[in-house]
């Protein structure tokens, strides 16, 4: 989980036009106390890792990998 949230980090510290729908997306993962898997330890691990995905393959989002 740590990967992607890193991924998702360098895409807002360094992009320069990002789909407002996908900032609100990681807004509500990284705000919303009742519903985000991040924070809620009643949603299963894995809408996590299913948010994280989906956040990844944006197809107007391009990481940055940096090894």
């Amino acid at each position: 989980m740590r990967d992607g949230l890193g991924e998702i980090a360098l895409v807002l510290e360094h992009a320069d036009d990002l789909d407002a729908s996908w900032v609100l997306a990681i807004h509500k993962l990284l705000t919303d106390g009742c519903e985000s898997p991040l924070f809620n330890p009643d949603v299963h691990m894995s809408e996590l890792r299913a948010t994280l995905f989906y956040l990844r393959a944006a197809p107007e989002i391009q990481l940055v990998r940096v090894d």
